[in-house]
C-alpha cells in the first residue's frame, strides 16, 4: 500500500505540484509592465499571422533572429483578441490582424501574447522532472532539479515575455536530454526522433541552438569509445549506427524547421542568408550601446562577462548545490575519467561540458547579454540537484546519540520553496530586478 502511494505521488501528485508552483509566479500581473523589444515582436507576430491567412509564404520571413516559435505564440495572441473581440470590432479576421497596433502598444494584449510562453514553460518544468528523473533513475533528483528552475527569478523573468529565449531554453533541454539518454541509457529510437524535432524547434527559437549540432556530434564520439572500452568495438563498421542516428537527427530537424516556418517553402536560400547573416553580425559587431559590466560600459565586455553575469543571476542554493556536486564528482570523475558504463558521473559531467561549451561559444561573439546564458540554467539546475539530493543522503551522529541522523529530502525542499520563494517574491513582478547581491532590494 506505501509503494502504491508513493508511485501516485511520484506520477500524478509530483507533477500537479511543480506545474502549480511554475505556473503561479509566472502568469500573475502579467499586464503590469512591458520590456524593450515586446512591441516588435508583437508587430512581427502581426505581420507572420497576416502572412498565413493571405497565404503570403515568405511574408513569414520577418527576422532573421529567427523568432518563429515567438511569432507562433504571439499570433495565439492576435488569434485570441479576434475570438474574443466586441461585437462592434471587425469580423473580416484579415482586417483585424493587420489593423493591431504595436506602436503603441495595446495594453489588452499584453497578457494574451505572453500567456503562451508562460503556459509552454510551466509544462516544460513538468517535462523537465521526468526526463532527469528517467534519465538518473532517481525521482528525487528530477523533483530537486524542476523545483530549482521552477523558483528561478532570472528564468521566471524571461518565460513571461513574448520573446526567444526561454522557448529556445525549452527546446534545446528537451532536445539535449532525451540524446543523452539514447546515446548513454540506450533509449528506443523514438527518443531521438524527439530530441530531432526538438531541436528543430530551438533552431527556429533562436540561431544560437544551432550549438546542439556539433554537441550531438561529441556525443556521438563518446558513444563510439564507450564502445570501444567495453570492448564491444567491431571494427568500422560500428561508425555505421553513429552516421545512421546522425542523418536521421539531422533530417528530421531540417523537416521541423521547414514544416513551422513557412518562409522556408518558397525562399529557402533567402531564408537562410537572413538568418546566418544576422548570426555574423551578431559575431563581429557589439552592441552599439555598450554594456554596463563591472562599474563600466563597454561594447564588448570580455570573456568575464558570462561566468560573472551567471554568479549575478544565480541563486545562493543553485551555487550551494553546485559546490556540493563538485566537491564530491569532480574528483571522482578525474579519478575515473570516462566509465565504460555510463553512470551518474559520465552524465553529469557531460552536462557540465554542454554548459562550459555554450558558454564558450558566446563568448566568441561580440554582442553579449545575460539572458543568452538562459539555455545553461536548466542543465545547472540539474548538477545542483545532484548535490542538495547528497546532502539529504549524508548521515552524521548526533552527541550521545548512537544511531546516524538523515537530512530528510522534504527538509531540503521546504529549504528550496522558502528561499527561493522569498526570492521570487521579494521581486515580484518584474524579476529582472534579481541579482544574488541585493536579493531583496
Amino acid at each position: 500500500m506505501r509503494s502504491q502511494a508513493k508511485d501516485l505521488g511520484q506520477t500524478f501528485l509530483i507533477p500537479v505540484l511543480l506545474f502549480g508552483i511554475a505556473l503561479v509566479p509566472r502568469v500573475l500581473a502579467l499586464d503590469l509592465f512591458l520590456t524593450v523589444d515586446e512591441y516588435r515582436w508583437l508587430g512581427r507576430s502581426r505581420d507572420f499571422l497576416a502572412g498565413l491567412i493571405v497565404g503570403d509564404w515568405g511574408a513569414t520571413l520577418q527576422t532573421g533572429h529567427p523568432g518563429v516559435t515567438t511569432m507562433w505564440t504571439g499570433s495565439l495572441a492576435i488569434l485570441y483578441r479576434y475570438w474574443t473581440r466586441q461585437s462592434s470590432a471587425s469580423d473580416d479576421l484579415l482586417t483585424f490582424v493587420r489593423q493591431v497596433p504595436n506602436e503603441p502598444l495595446d495594453v489588452a494584449y499584453i497578457a494574451p501574447m505572453r500567456f503562451p510562453t508562460v503556459l509552454l514553460t510551466s509544462i516544460f518544468v513538468v517535462v523537465f522532472y521526468v526526463l532527469v528523473s528517467r534519465l538518473f533513475d532517481d525521482w528525487r533528483v528530477g523533483a530537486v532539479a524542476a523545483l530549482l528552475l521552477a523558483l528561478d527569478p532570472h528564468h521566471i523573468g524571461l518565460s513571461r515575455v513574448l520573446h526567444q529565449d526561454a522557448l529556445q531554453t525549452t527546446f534545446m533541454l528537451l532536445s539535449l536530454l532525451p540524446l543523452l539518454g539514447y546515446w548513454l541509457k540506450g533509449w528506443s529510437r523514438r527518443w531521438l526522433l524527439l530530441s530531432a524535432v526538438a531541436a528543430g524547434l530551438s533552431f527556429l527559437s533562436k540561431a544560437s541552438a544551432i550549438f546542439l549540432i556539433p554537441f550531438f556530434v561529441l556525443l556521438g564520439l563518446i558513444w563510439t569509445l564507450l564502445r570501444w572500452r567495453q570492448q564491444e568495438w567491431q571494427g568500422w563498421s560500428e561508425l555505421r549506427r553513429p552516421f545512421v542516428d546522425s542523418l536521421l537527427w539531422g533530417i528530421v530537424a531540417c523537416l521541423t524547421v521547414f514544416l513551422f516556418w513557412p518562409a522556408m517553402w518558397v525562399t529557402p536560400l533567402k531564408v537562410l542568408n537572413v538568418v546566418f547573416g544576422l548570426s555574423s553580425q551578431y559575431f563581429g559587431e557589439a552592441d552599439d550601446e555598450g554594456i554596463f559590466f563591472l562599474g563600466r560600459v563597454a561594447q564588448n565586455p570580455g570573456p568575464l562577462f558570462y561566468p560573472v553575469a551567471w554568479l549575478l543571476r544565480t541563486t545562493p542554493l543553485m551555487v550551494l548545490g553546485l559546490v556540493v556536486w563538485a566537491s564530491i564528482s569532480v574528483p571522482f570523475v578525474l579519478n575515473r575519467r570516462l566509465e565504460a558504463r555510463p553512470s551518474i558521473g559520465t552524465l553529469s559531467a557531460l552536462l557540465l561540458i554542454y554548459a562550459l561549451l555554450f558558454v564558450t561559444f558566446l563568448t566568441l561573439a561580440d554582442k553579449k547579454q545575460d539572458r543568452y546564458l538562459l539555455p545553461i540554467y536548466p542543465a545547472l539546475a540539474i548538477l545542483a540537484a545532484l548535490g542538495l539530493v547528497r546532502v539529504s543522503a549524508i548521515s552524521y551522529r548526533v552527541r550521545n546519540v548512537r544511531h546516524r541522523v538523515h537530512t530528510p529530502l522534504a527538509l531540503i525542499i521546504f529549504i528550496i520553496l522558502l528561499f527561493q520563494g522569498i526570492l521570487v517574491k521579494a521581486n515580484y513582478p518584474y524579476y529582472f530586478t534579481y541579482s544574488i547581491p541585493s536579493p531583496l532590494v
